[in-house]
């Protein structure tokens, strides 16, 4: 997939495009709540400012990023380890396997 930044963001597709632009090896703090996250880092690249505080507008685009594909998208930035690579791949993997669609 290609990642265009002009293209409709909060997609599965969008995500994992938007993955693919990572450094694979490079880190990422799940439990970081200052937008350094997966998803905060997303957020940031797709002009959306996390804050920290879930309950505004950030807090509320946080968790429909996160509930993207059934919660796949969470559970991808969830679990161990945190490098963009290995969130690729496991949201490749659902959607290889049919958990995930797209």
């Amino acid at each position: 997939m290609l990642y265009d930044p002009k293209k409709e963001h909060g997609t599965v597709e969008h995500f994992i495009a938007w993955l693919e632009t990572k450094d694979p090896k490079k880190k990422y703090n799940f439990g970081d709540c200052n937008g350094r996250c997966l998803i905060g880092q997303y957020m940031n690249d797709i002009g959306i400012e996390w804050n920290g505080h879930p309950s505004d507008e950030a807090g509320r685009a946080y968790q429909r990023i996160a509930s993207l594909g059934d919660g796949a998208v969470g559970l991808a930035a969830m679990e161990p380890p945190n490098t963009f690579r290995a969130a690729h791949e496991r949201l490749l993997d659902l959607l290889r396997d049919g958990t995930l669609r797209s």
